[in-house]
């Protein structure tokens, strides 16, 4: 290059073992990528999601929220039998005998009774899930379809009212009691599945 002439290039320099890019080193990129890609990851796939309940025409069912909400639902459909006149409105005696719900079984029969007309609050649950909750006259029927097999299945059933006498639930699976429980004025009734 001669003194007092106009440079039109940049000048070349030989390459110098450990010198940085304009763009950026190797490990600045692989610290962006080791940090920055998890944390925008972890950001865009956090949501949040409700619990709640649906009914459809073939009965009740629940969906969980997404994440760590535990196990997956239980899919039981319950189903309201109207006709009353199909349940004996007398409180069984004693200590009846009540078996295991035998392995073919795929519905089992719920009846709550007590004083007629009383208002009466019912839950069901399965695996620690609530399944259906209800406000109903006794003496009150439904029918619950096992479409899957819960490993424990609670049906509790109160008074609206104090005082409105003493309740019994009973669970069939067949013609088969599978649960039984009375009380003054909350039942319990664990079937052994």
């Amino acid at each position: 290059m001669q003194p007092g002439s106009i440079l039109r290039t940049p000048p070349s320099r030989p390459h110098e073992p450990g010198s940085r890019k304009a763009s950026g080193s190797l490990g600045g990129k692989l610290l962006t990528a080791l940090v920055v890609v998890p944390v925008m990851f972890g950001f865009l796939s956090t949501g949040s999601h409700d619990d709640y309940d649906h009914t459809d025409g073939s009965g009740t069912g629940v969906e969980s929220p997404m994440g760590d909400a535990g196990p997956d639902p239980v899919h039981i459909r319950v189903v309201d039998i109207f006709d009353t006149s199909t349940i004996d409105g007398t409180l069984l005696e004693a200590q009846p005998t009540v078996h295991d719900v035998p392995q073919e079984t795929s519905g089992l029969r719920v009846e709550v009774v007590g004083e007629k007309g009383a208002y009466i609050d019912f839950d069901i649950f399965a695996d620690g899930q609530l399944v259906s909750g209800s406000s109903r006259q006794a003496p009150y029927v439904e029918k619950l379809f096992l479409d899957e097999r819960p490993a424990s299945l609670n049906v509790t059933a109160r008074n609206s009212a104090p005082d409105s006498g003493t309740l019994q639930c009973r669970i069939y699976a067949d013609d088969i009691l599978v649960a039984v429980d009375t009380g003054p004025s909350d039942v319990t009734c664990t079937p052994h599945l």
